[in-house]
């Protein structure tokens, strides 16, 4: 009773049952498709209009092509479409999203695949800069942001009609803080699965927690005391070396593994904003204070100690998967930084991990801040190439809502809840890290480089956050006048 309580509150902060249709949304079949009557909602009403075929071209990174070899579980997903039912939640999901849309607007939605993440961005520009008319909408993963929002590759999605992005299937946080002069040139919220995936966060190991008799996890989160200096504590108090050697290797035990970038989550995770839009909308930096430089003195000593953590490692090619994850499944990791896809490689660990939120800085914070991997979490972009404006706003809002009806439910209840957390705990844990995502202009934009500085300290063992970052501020204040001057 508890876990269908924990799961219905979810479902139901994410406006999913409130939002629901006489169809069933829990298990989407073919059943549900046959049911034909408009859908309508307190949001959602059916134009009840048919484009007679029209073919809408969706560009998307689809890792399932060209041969390339699947690494994490996740990339069996392309945002944008599944090409056939096979019994999978999300897949299946994807799949009637899109055949809901086809026959709701009598369109047909043509997938145009873009190649890998890594490839996604730069293949796509080649495709706007011949002017070719085969993509006109894109999902596109952060990395490649700052190469169309400074350009005129793309354009303001508020000019498209027929879309309403203060609908609940657009993240209203990403509405805000994306929304520049008026102009919003990039989206994200239900529509993309890959943002969901994208949410860094920490996994525990239970087990290890309960021997060696830790505080609980969930409570120190309830009572604003899951912080840095906490989880350097505890990372510290089980980190040890398992066969006496005197030297900490791949076969001891750790306190945290973690990407070098985490210090610039657990700033942002600290209520510090690298930029914040002022009365009239120009970003102004804010990333250079004090609580920032705390915030790198405390935790960079602390990545660098290989005695209790692991952050890197030129033995490996992919030290995520080849130590990390080993080490983790091994039980000999407490925590474990990364995004929320991890916890669908860890279906198979045989001892119970549960999830946190990142830890705040200290407890007087109010909130917990959820940053997104700008490698994983995938925005709506629409190319300039793009001449279906009309037919672009319908799709956009029913590939939403229909995101909100299906693919969310599957990925929080039945992946996320049902497969991979294990305690009703940590599906509280969720709402908080679901509930609170963080966006920033500059991180997308990369003014001045901010997005590197942080991981490029880390890995030059430096600790002084103000004077590295006086090296690259008159740039980042150069590219945030450009900007301006491009968008005002």
């Amino acid at each position: 009773m508890k876990r269908f309580i924990a799961i219905l509150l979810i479902i139901t902060l994410f406006m999913i049952v409130s939002c629901a249709t006489e169809e069933s949304i829990n298990t989407p079949d073919e059943t549900t498709v046959e049911k034909s009557e408009e859908t309508t909602t307190s949001e959602y009403k059916s134009p009840e209009m048919n484009f007679n075929n029209a073919v809408i071209n969706i560009g998307a990174a689809d890792h399932s092509k060209d041969g390339y070899s699947i690494f994490w579980a996740v990339e069996n997903y392309c945002d944008a479409y599944a090409a056939e039912q096979n019994g999978d939640p999300i897949n299946d999901a994807l799949y009637l999203r899109n055949q809901r849309v086809e026959e709701e607007l009598g369109v047909t939605i043509n997938i145009q695949p873009l190649g890998t993440f890594v490839t996604a961005g730069n293949n796509l520009q080649k495709i706007i800069m011949a002017a070719d008319d085969i993509v006109d909408i894109a999902f596109m993963n952060g990395n490649f942001m700052s190469k169309y929002l400074g350009s005129d590759m793309i354009i303001d999605l508020n000019s498209i009609p027929n879309v309403d992005f203060s609908h609940s299937w657009w993240d209203q946080h990403s509405v805000k803080e994306f929304n520049l002069f008026g102009t919003m040139r990039i989206v994200t919220g239900d529509i993309s699965i890959n943002t969901n995936f994208a949410q860094v966060a920490y996994f525990f190991n239970k087990k290890i927690a309960e021997n060696y008799k830790l505080e609980n996890m969930y409570e120190l989160v309830r009572k604003s005391e899951w912080t840095v200096p906490k989880m350097i504590e505890m990372s510290r108090s089980v980190a040890h070396d398992v066969n006496g050697d005197g030297i900490m290797d791949e076969a001891d035990f750790y306190g945290l593994l973690a990407h070098s970038y985490e210090t610039l989550y657990s700033t942002i995770a600290g209520g510090v904003r690298l930029t914040t839009k002022d009365r009239e909308g120009v970003p102004q930096i804010t990333v250079n204070t004090e609580r920032t430089a705390n915030i790198v003195e405390m935790l960079t000593p602390f990545l660098l100690d290989g005695n209790v953590t692991i952050i890197d490692n030129p033995k490996y090619a992919h030290v995520f998967n080849d130590l990390m994850m080993p080490t983790f499944l091994d039980n000999r990791a407490l925590f474990f930084t990364n995004q929320i896809l991890i916890g669908m490689e860890l279906r198979n660990m045989d001892a119970d991990f549960g999830v946190l939120p990142e830890p705040k800085f200290d407890s007087a914070q109010e909130n917990h801040y959820t940053v997104l991997s700008s490698y994983w979490a995938t925005y709506i972009i629409v190319p300039t190439t793009n001449n279906k404006f009309d037919i672009t706003g319908h799709v956009l809002e029913a590939m939403g809502f229909y995101s909100q009806q299906y693919v969310t439910p599957a990925y929080i209840d039945t992946t996320v809840f049902n497969k991979t957390l294990r305690d009703d705990d940590s599906a509280e844990m969720m709402r908080i890290i679901m509930d609170n995502r963080y966006y920033d202009l500059a991180y997308l934009y990369d003014w001045g480089g901010i997005y590197n500085l942080f991981p490029r300290m880390v890995g030059e063992k430096k600790t002084a956050f103000a004077s590295e970052f006086a090296k690259i501020e008159t740039k980042m204040q150069t590219e945030i006048d450009k900007t301006v001057e491009l968008l005002k």
